[in-house]
């Protein structure tokens, strides 16, 4: 017997498989696909002969109407998503409002408000975003008091906190970022009380402490983002030993040493331990790359820590293991598919910057530092401070000419440069035999140095070498 499909129940199934259909697309980042499969769903219920809003299925249309704001989004259609998020907060707040005993709907119209507040942040209109944050921060509030044993509530209310505040971090408004960050972390620390034993709370509770650290550090609040990070590498420890076969909580722990090294670099009394951290994340980090070789999250990581240890050992002036952490770095990044993601681009960079400027000049390689720098360049070609690198090395490798070409190419993208351009700019005119040029450079040079970086070593060096070329006293 044929099935009708004007059937409820036929209709009902065929909703729920474009839904569950866009779900699977979009994790797959097939975009196009899901946003058909989303607008499908939407087209059953709206066009239905029998209204589904009455049924099981009153709450699928504001879901369905924000995943599709999502995924419309993400394919940077910021208008359009905009307008499909509008539909799921009205859709929402009707439920809210019709079943207010009903705590889900107040939790799934969190989520909604968070969706479009996210896309006005993308379409530049931070005060509206605000005020829709608020307004979660303010049912986030409620249903937790509301709540009794529960976790489920506090660990969806901890979700959209953290997401909202990641968000605003990402937007810049750092105030507003901490806030909901703080509030977040208030409730993942309960959430993982009330269910010690839960990974996911656990997990959850790692994740706050990471976002609220990187928002600490970003304000210069330095202390309190590395005690943001020690808690971080805490639990993260303590998922790793309680899960010992599972690769991805070894990797978050890894991700946690190389996150607070970094934290600890910006306080002097702590440089001594900033390496260690690296290195326990490299050992972590090496065995799962030979293990799980295709898990691009694990070699991206075990990057970032060699890349981490070459700029901590640049600032301790161990050269040879600068060196040698770059090298691993980009030869441990070369199966990457996308090379142009960071830090892979900076570790061309910065072992070509070392290779040019080491002082102890037995390390330098000319020909090499050329060859990285034209790399970095390829794989970031509107970084100025890579083509201010490539200058370096066309001019210690003697190409006077593609040095002040790449230089210049600095000062453009920098709205005129600094020392780090002008010092290297005067030695390649006075080679090129324009000395008036580079007296010229020489002089706007020591006026920028002394005026914004007097006590930086390097420009020193600089500024030393090319007076002695110029013959400046």
């Amino acid at each position: 017997m044929t099935q009708s499909p004007d059937n409820p129940l036929n209709r009902g199934e065929l909703l729920n498989s474009y839904y569950m259909l866009g779900l699977t697309l979009a994790r797959m980042d097939r975009l196009p696909q899901a946003e058909d499969a989303f607008r499908q769903a939407i087209d059953i219920y709206e066009k239905a002969p029998t209204p589904m809003d009455r049924t099981g299925y009153r709450t699928v249309l504001p879901s369905l109407q924000s995943e599709l704001g999502n995924v419309l989004a993400a394919r940077g259609q910021t208008k359009e998503a905009e307008k499909a998020h509008r539909k799921a907060v009205i859709l929402g707040e009707k439920l809210a409002y019709q079943f207010p005993d009903i705590p889900p709907y107040r939790q799934s119209l969190a989520s909604y408000y968070l969706a479009l507040a996210k896309t006005l942040v993308k379409n530049d209109r931070r005060d509206e975003a605000a005020k829709l944050g608020d307004l979660v921060i303010d049912l986030t509030e409620k249903l937790t008091a509301e709540s009794t044993d529960e976790t489920q509530p506090k660990y969806q209310s901890t979700r959209n906190l953290l997401g909202w505040g990641a968000n605003l971090r990402d937007a810049g408004e750092f105030q507003g970022a901490e806030k909901a960050l703080r509030k977040a972390l208030e409730l993942a620390k309960k959430v993982a009380d009330e269910a010690p034993n839960d990974t996911s709370g656990q997990y959850r509770l790692a994740e706050t402490y990471a976002a609220l650290g990187s928002v600490l550090q970003r304000t210069r609040q330095y202390p309190e983002g590395a005690d943001a990070y020690r808690a971080y590498l805490a639990v993260s420890e303590k998922l790793a030993a309680a899960l010992p076969a599972d690769p991805d909580y070894r990797h978050l722990k890894a991700t946690a040493h190389n996150f607070l090294g970094v934290a600890l670099r910006h306080l002097p009394k702590e440089m001594d331990n900033v390496v260690p951290h690296h290195r326990q994340a490299v050992q972590i980090l090496e065995p799962l790359v030979v293990k799980f070789p295709n898990q691009t999250q694990y070699r991206r990581q075990l990057v970032r820590s060699h890349y981490a240890l070459g700029i901590t050992l640049t600032i301790t002036g161990k050269w040879t293991e600068v060196e040698s952490h770059y090298r691993q770095a980009i030869t441990t990044a070369a199966p990457l598919a996308d090379q142009t993601v960071d830090p892979i681009p900076s570790c061309h960079n910065n072992l070509a910057w070392v290779l040019a400027t080491c002082p102890d000049g037995k390390l330098r390689d000319p020909k090499r530092a050329v060859e990285l720098a034209r790399k970095a360049v390829e794989l970031a070609p509107k970084d100025a401070g890579i083509w201010n690198t490539l200058g370096a090395a066309e001019y210690r490798a003697g190409s006077y000419q593609e040095a002040r070409a790449a230089l210049y190419k600095s000062m453009q993208l920098r709205q005129g440069g600094d020392s780090f351009d002008w010092f290297f700019l005067a030695m390649v005119h006075w080679q090129l035999d324009e000395k008036g040029k580079a007296r010229e450079w020489h002089d706007r040079a020591v006026q920028w140095m002394e005026k914004n970086q007097p006590t930086n070593a390097e420009l020193g060096r600089f500024r030393t070498e090319a007076a002695e070329l110029l013959g400046v006293k």
